[in-house]
């Protein structure tokens, strides 16, 4: 996930520049973010939950969709991307620390009981 996110900064940093890489580069970061985030969330719940989980990530996506038109209206043409850059660094950076390391290494955070019944 830290690569994708890595990578979807690098695009957008190029699409602030006015380069059309950067667009592609950026597609190609958000298509690999959204799948990985969306397993993380479904990893982290209970099963009977998991629709609820990855919805609440979905909506947040989509809100912030919704908002990048007003953003870009305030800060201009390139703020939006040079603001979106700033965020995917930062989120490859907490993808990154040891205290991520370890929670990706410990699994789903449910009881035994709940992973083998299914339920919470």
């Amino acid at each position: 996930m830290a690569a994708s996110a890595l990578v979807e900064a690098l695009g957008l940093v190029l699409v602030a520049g006015g380069v059309l890489a950067g667009v592609v580069l950026c597609g190609f970061g958000t298509a690999l973010v959204y799948p990985a985030l969306a397993t993380l969330v479904a990893d982290r719940v209970v099963p009977a939950r998991r629709g609820a989980a990855v919805g609440a990530l979905t909506s947040s996506w989509d809100a912030g969709i919704g908002l990048a038109g007003p953003v870009g209206g305030v800060l201009g043409l390139t703020g939006p991307f040079v603001l979106a850059a700033v965020g995917a660094l930062a989120a490859a950076g907490v993808v990154l620390t040891p205290a991520a390391a370890s929670i990706s290494r410990a699994g789903p955070r449910m009881p035994a009981a709940a992973r083998r019944s299914g339920s919470g």
